[in-house]
């Protein structure tokens, strides 16, 4: 009786067994990148409550999942969820899964009072280089999806620096750069030096404007000569400069040491003299005796 009861157990053990079988069946596929379409190793796909991990082509093999209709996933960091349905027939099944990634393009502007087209720029994402559509334009695809430092270097202006927070799809940063105070110095200089007053009015300092207007500005520029050419010699950074006829403290100030030759009616003379500057919102503006 007991070796009947032993076959009889083993038996059922083998009727339950071949009955799971029957009644599951096994799920394959491949993961793939969104923006590239390349395949993505490491990401781990769940069909129920089984799961199992893409091999380096992209595929995994999920065995054993009981027939009936299942909600899926694939999970990556850096990438969205990618979700899809599968119904689990006996044998074999097939599910691919596209996990979404992002692309970031930036777009260049000038902080400055008068613009200009950006040139030559080198714009770096987590110390990639990416890649420019236009001159004023950058663009990558295949980013992962999270936080990424920005960096935008470009002749005469300040360097550019910002954290940006890539989401899944098409992502825009602007980067407002600024120009360095000799370049600010230079555009103001051929703004007046071609005639261009009103424009390189637009340079002087809010407190020196609201006692000097145009009309002033604009008369002393043209009885002023002849301008032959402009020389710096440097510039230094005060944390603070007070002027003496205006009896205000400026912060964070940048000295210029510059020599300017002017031809008069009375002869050629060379004017040295330290232009002081101040940044506003990383604008530079000329501060001087507006008397």
């Amino acid at each position: 009786m007991k070796t009947s009861g032993r076959l009889l157990g083993v038996v059922f053990i083998c009727t339950l067994g071949l009955t799971l079988a029957a009644c599951s069946g096994t799920v394959k596929g491949k993961v793939t990148d969104k923006s590239s379409g390349k395949p993505v190793q490491g990401a781990v796909v769940q069909v129920g409550t089984k799961t199992a991990t893409t091999a380096a082509d992209g595929t995994y093999v999920i065995q054993g999942v009981p027939t009936g209709s299942y909600g899926a996933k694939a999970t990556h960091q850096g990438y969205a969820d990618a979700a899809g349905k599968v119904q689990v027939k006996r044998g074999t099944n097939s599910l691919d899964l596209v996990l979404e990634d992002g692309s970031l393009r930036v777009k260049l502007q000038e902080n400055a009072v008068v613009r200009e087209p950006i040139k030559n720029a080198v714009v770096k994402l987590d110390g990639s280089k990416m890649t420019a559509s236009t001159s004023q334009s950058f663009v990558m695809e295949d980013v992962l999806l999270g936080d990424h430092k920005l960096v935008v270097h470009a002749p005469n202006h300040e360097a550019f620096r910002a954290t940006v927070s890539v989401q899944a799809g098409p992502n825009t940063e602007k980067a407002a750069l600024s120009l360095t105070p000799e370049a600010t110095y230079m555009r103001y200089y051929d703004a007046y030096r071609f005639g261009r007053y009103r424009q390189a009015y637009l340079f002087l300092h809010p407190v020196v404007r609201k006692h000097y207007p145009y009309a002033k500005f604009a008369a002393d520029e043209r009885s002023g000569g002849e301008t032959l050419g402009l020389q710096l010699f440097g510039t230094h950074y005060l944390a603070k400069w007070r002027a003496a006829y205006a009896n205000k403290t400026f912060k964070h100030v940048a000295a210029i040491d510059r020599a300017l030759r002017i031809q008069t009616a009375f002869g050629n003379y060379t004017d040295n003299r330290t232009q002081h500057w101040q940044s506003i919102k990383g604008r530079w503006y000329i501060i001087f005796d507006w008397h």
